[in-house]
């Protein structure tokens, strides 16, 4: 059985005495969020969402650019996101750029687009690339636009298969 708290709703919410912010699901919201706090969204937010930690629950969305301390993506994101650590959990969904100082990848999450690393992370200089990833053709993808190693020659001689335990070439 779980234990219950006599405590009022905000302190058990928040034990770093900073406001938290709920966005619940079945809520939309249309515009900017901004928060000194924390923020967890489990609802949608079609807009930017700059607070100093934000959660992104299972049932989540945002569609906007993102800037925090903190950002932990259990749900979908579409846009840039900007913070020192950035978690992308294994049911996330990222479309976008993520500019980070910290990033971890779980395994089975979904990041479509670009990330990079930065020295130093200012959460207040987001930069817009919904527009360039809504018209992306598919084809010009990061994902569609593989390294691949150099291709060899038929008459390169390098290539070698193993043959009980003898190495001999393949030409």
């Amino acid at each position: 059985m779980a234990k219950r708290s006599n405590k009022p709703a905000k302190e058990r919410l928040s034990k770093s005495g900073e406001p938290f912010s709920i966005i619940a699901a079945g809520l939309t919201i249309t515009g900017k969020v901004e928060s000194e706090g924390m923020v967890h969204i489990e609802g949608s937010v079609d807009g930017d969402v700059h607070c100093r930690h934000l959660t992104v629950g299972d049932g989540g969305q945002v569609s906007g650019n993102v800037s925090a301390r903190t950002v932990e993506v259990l749900g979908e994101t579409k846009g840039t996101i900007q913070a020192k650590k950035v978690i992308i959990a294994a049911s996330a969904k990222v479309f976008g750029e993520v500019i980070h100082e910290t990033l971890v990848i779980e395994s089975g999450a979904r990041l479509n687009g670009y990330y990079r690393c930065a020295d130093r992370v200012d959460p207040a200089s987001v930069v817009d690339v919904r527009q360039r990833i809504g018209s992306a053709d598919p084809k010009s993808t990061p994902s569609s636009r593989r390294i691949m190693p150099p291709r060899r020659e038929p008459n390169d001689r390098s290539v070698s298969a193993r043959n009980n335990g003898e190495s001999k070439s393949l030409h």
